[in-house]
């Protein structure tokens, strides 16, 4: 849900496809099949209706608000049934797969999109340990010398690569200056501009940023960097435990 939550919209165009994508997360977070869904649509009053009656989710709202010339659609979901909070209660929430991903990002994005997307995931299998799908992204997950998996980088079904500088910060310890140098490497490539405080952050970049295949190697080679840095990062934080456990003489 929220992928879609402050979304600003410039058509009704635009309410549609955000409406259907907040299904599929529905679909997705609730294993319901839709089966007996019924939509309405009434933009002159502000509101979306799209109704489970047969699943998990009842009703979902999606309330169109306008400020300053601009709308953004801010969706609730209304009504359960006790099976349904009882799989909430549980913390269960199903992951996408492949398929499923690619499905959804081709609908949302464009072929050449969904090509850079194919390439990352290619990347992620030859390198990381594993791949970490979750409920609307996958991510390349390197297994390194620390009880965190490192995950520098994910993609996500609305066509944006997120670079995880607050998992290196807080699971990696990776101090400013580092991830700074990181960010000032991205930084060099063609189409690439993140401000300084992205390193407190996950910013993301869209995935046509990366098309280029000499553009998208660079941005590759500096997420694989990453994972020395995390390393050394992790060797330096023993070595000085050990130091300190050394008994004086």
């Amino acid at each position: 849900m929220q992928s879609c939550i402050g979304r600003w919209i410039e058509s009704d165009r635009d309410s549609r496809r955000i409406a259907k994508e907040t299904v599929w997360i529905l679909k997705k977070r609730y294993e319901t099949s839709l089966m007996a869904m019924q939509s309405s649509e009434n933009f002159g009053k502000g509101l979306i209706q799209i109704y489970e009656l047969a699943g998990y989710v009842c009703c979902l709202l999606l309330t169109k608000f306008q400020r300053d010339f601009r709308r953004s659609l801010v969706p609730r979901v209304i009504g359960q049934t006790a099976e349904a909070k009882e799989k909430n209660s549980t913390g269960s929430q199903p992951s996408i797969n492949e398929s499923e991903f690619f499905q959804v990002l081709e609908e949302n994005t464009s072929p050449q999109d969904a090509e850079v997307a194919k390439q990352i995931l290619d990347w992620s299998n030859q390198k990381a340990s594993n791949v970490k799908w979750r409920n609307v992204s996958f991510a390349p997950r390197f297994d390194c010398n620390s009880s965190y998996p490192h995950m520098p980088v994910s993609v996500s079904v609305d066509g944006k690569v997120g670079i995880n500088f607050v998992r290196m910060k807080r699971s990696h310890q990776l101090p400013d200056e580092v991830r700074l140098e990181i960010l000032r490497r991205l930084n060099t490539i063609p189409g690439i501009d993140l401000p300084q405080d992205s390193i407190e952050r996950k910013p993301t970049i869209p995935l046509a940023a990366l098309a280029d295949d000499s553009v998208l190697g660079q941005f590759l080679d500096i997420m694989g960097w990453t994972l020395e840095l995390v390393e050394a990062a992790h060797r330096d934080t023993a070595a000085n435990m050990q130091s300190l456990s050394a008994p004086t003489q």
